[in-house]
């Protein structure tokens, strides 16, 4: 059994994390409307450069992969056009929730 001391100790290095991929989602939108300005300029943007040993993601690909970047505003504009998009979002992240 877990005592209040260890909960909030877990609980603050969730809370790290959290802030943690909530400025890096801010960096990677902000890299996004740059790419995006550029091309506009008829440019190309230079690849990201990452710091060595830090992870970009939390999975392992087995193959190729593509990834898209969504900023939050895009989102939600997503959403309220269709908002069947909303509940399906939902429905993944709970399945995804209670497989943790």
């Amino acid at each position: 059994m877990c005592t209040s001391s260890e909960d909030y100790q877990e609980w603050r290095l969730d809370l790290e994390d959290e802030r943690r991929r909530e400025e890096e989602l801010r960096a990677d939108a902000a890299e996004v409307k740059r790419d995006a300005a550029l091309r506009a300029q008829g440019m190309e943007p230079m690849p990201p450069r990452r710091a060595p040993g830090v992870p970009t993601a939390d999975v392992i690909a087995t193959g190729a992969v593509r990834c898209l970047a969504v900023p939050r505003d895009l989102l939600r504009q997503a959403v309220e056009a269709e908002p069947v998009l909303g509940w399906e979002l939902l429905e993944v992240l709970g399945e995804r929730l209670r497989d943790d």
